[in-house]
């Protein structure tokens, strides 16, 4: 190692005299020697404090040594009298070799080639990166309430970091907050996360080093909601929502995060129960509306969680004929023939004929009652011809199927325990004013919910009925049953023109 010296460039005679390479030929030099504790890692700004009380005066007579000439490495080729133990601070990161030659009390120097030399490796933190993920993920980090998250610091150069270092702070974290920090040298523990929102951790060599931060999301379900094919129009319960059946559409339910992250954020710690994935949307769920079922959707992150609960509707229909009148159905009370039985009745001593039918729509799934008890209608169409005097009815000769639907006093549209609506129809027959009067008509049935067709295709019936004035009994037929008649055409009546 050259030295240099403070003072001006000299030359090679006043060079000798001044730093007394010269020397008596009976005075041996002394031999300079740095303590290896010396040679240690050390922070940024931190002081390092060096050892060269063991270098020795090898004359006999023992000559101690007067002057210990340092040379730190952090600038340009100075040489500092400092003594056997002196202590440096490094203000920047790096590898810097330490240089030490000695005079002993005769001025006489120790040999260049003897100057003893030692490293020492200064060190700051570079970044502040997720530990134990490939490649480190350097933030911000995405997790879950109440999950830990291991940080490492990353030193710059690449040497270890003195022992007790880095230091790990916690610079801001959600109002309310009280996380915890659990250091472990280069690595730390960020754990008790039980608010939703961003903390930031800090990790730093020294007071002079600016060190890094990172930032960890830690994210709650806020709340679960549907996203679109889905309604809670005459839907009760804030959780509860529906849609009628149809095949190949599905209803999305999507969760929405406390903070709001992107979705190609969320972590692993999110996840799902209920429903079936959407591509490219984790945030995402769909439940298929192709089955009449309930579906409930949970959205989770392990201490935080919502769901919603999906009614997929439909309803089958069927004609009640025989028997009586279902208790939660409009009663037909004392009209017609004053009973609740139901089918093709000829009453009042003949002259008049009724049939007595009550609709049913059962609707699915169940416990659809406590949920959906609005928004239902029960529709029915007509398709008939009508014959009096043996000549068509203009006013009942349909030529296509015509709105027949009863009025709302006729039904009974909350569903009741046994999820079940009802209707009430009863076409009948009487004295008219006419020779003769026949009935003739088809009937179908289906069921709406908000204005979608909620049942299968139709509930077909049929009712017919003849009337002859001088005839005993006046009515010569009554029938309902299921399905469909041909209809006459409009000479076909069954009786003649009086």
């Amino acid at each position: 190692m050259n030295r240099h010296f403070l003072s001006t460039v000299v030359t090679l005679s006043s060079l000798f005299f001044l730093v007394g390479k010269s020397h008596a030929w009976d005075d041996l030099p002394p031999i300079p020697d740095i303590n290896n504790a010396s040679c240690q890692y050390k922070c940024v700004g931190c002081p390092v404090q060096f050892d060269g009380s063991t270098s020795y005066d090898q004359d006999e007579g023992g000559e101690s040594i007067q002057h210990w000439y340092w040379y730190y490495g952090d600038d340009e080729y100075w040489w500092h009298d400092d003594g056997p133990t002196p202590t440096h601070t490094y203000d920047a990161a790096g590898e810097y070799c330490v240089w030490l030659y000695v005079k002993d009390d005769e001025g006489t120097a120790s040999l260049e080639e003897d100057d003893a030399c030692c490293w020492v490796y200064v060190v700051e933190v570079d970044k502040v990166v997720q530990a134990y993920t490939q490649p480190p993920n350097e933030g911000p980090i995405y997790t879950c309430l109440d999950q830990p998250v291991y940080l490492k610091a990353i030193p710059y150069p690449s040497f270890p970091f003195p022992e007790d270092q880095p230091t790990w702070t916690i610079e801001s974290q959600p109002t309310g907050a009280n996380a915890v920090l659990l250091p472990n040298s280069d690595t730390a523990q960020l754990d008790d996360m039980k608010v939703p929102g961003n903390y930031v951790v800090k990790a730093k060599c020294s007071n002079n080093d600016t060190g890094d931060t990172i930032t960890v999301t830690a994210i709650a379900v806020d709340h679960v909601t549907v996203d679109a094919n889905a309604t809670q129009t005459n839907v009760t319960g804030a959780k509860n929502w529906a849609a009628v059946k149809k095949s190949g559409e599905y209803v999305i339910v999507k969760a929405v995060l406390n903070p709001s992250i992107s979705e190609s954020c969320v972590p692993n710690c999110f996840y799902w129960v209920g429903g079936s994935p959407v591509e490219g949307h984790v945030l995402k769920r769909k439940v298929s509306k192709g089955t009449s079922a309930k579906t409930t959707v949970i959205a989770s992150t392990g201490t935080s969680s919502d769901y919603v609960d999906i009614w997929i509707l439909w309803s089958s229909v069927q004609i009640k004929m025989s028997g009586t009148t279902p208790a939660n159905a409009v009663q037909f009370g004392s009209a017609y023939d004053g009973t609740e039985n139901l089918g093709a009745i000829i009453y009042d001593s003949g002259t008049k004929g009724v049939g007595k039918v009550v609709p049913i729509a059962t609707i699915t799934p169940a416990g659809i009652h406590n949920v959906v008890t609005d928004g239902w209608e029960f529709k029915r169409d007509r398709w008939g011809h009508d014959f009096f005097n043996g000549a068509k009815d203009p006013s009942y000769w349909d030529t296509n199927w015509t709105d027949d639907t009863s009025s709302a006093s006729f039904q009974n549209l909350t569903p009741d325990v046994n999820e079940q609506i009802f209707d009430r129809d009863a076409p009948n027959i009487a004295n008219y004013g006419h020779d003769s009067d026949e009935r003739y008509g088809n009937l179908r049935q289906w069921v709406k919910w908000n204005g979608q067709v909620a049942s299968d295709q139709y509930a077909y019936w049929y009712f017919k009925a003849r009337w002859k004035v001088d005839q005993t009994p006046q009515v010569t037929l009554v029938q309902v049953g299921s399905g469909t008649i041909e209809l006459p055409d409009e000479d076909e009546a069954y009786y003649d023109p009086p």
